[in-house]
């Protein structure tokens, strides 16, 4: 298998991460989710989206008050786009895409989501 895949319970995953207007690179250490999510502000790159798959992903997007941010998912189509019903911190948004990242699924219980119309 390739350098730039992690195994995820039954095969192997490619996660990208995206920051701002950066093309998507593969990711399979969790430091780079830490500091890509630390890069984000208000004045800089404004999002960070980590993916698994052509639409599977989660990301967050800072908000204007610069210490809160939206985090959303998507498990496949549209249909299946969430949104966290509450803004949360940044230690959370690492938090979640840790989670994410590792194929547990404590990030789906410990926000209250709400489906988006996309």
């Amino acid at each position: 298998m390739t350098q730039d895949a992690v195994w995820r319970n039954d095969g192997w995953v490619h996660f990208t991460l995206t920051v701002g207007g950066d093309d998507p690179r593969p990711v399979t250490d969790p430091t780079d989710i830490v500091e890509a999510v630390d890069q984000l502000s208000v004045d800089g790159w404004r999002f960070a989206i980590l993916g698994r798959a052509q639409e599977e992903f989660v990301q967050a997007f800072i908000n204007d008050d610069d210490s809160t941010f939206t985090i959303e998912y998507r498990d496949g189509s549209g249909a299946q786009h969430f949104r966290a019903t509450e803004p949360v911190r940044r230690a959370k948004v690492v938090e979640v895409f840790r989670s994410y990242f590792a194929a547990d699924d404590r990030w789906r219980t410990e926000l209250d989501w709400a489906q988006v119309s996309v």
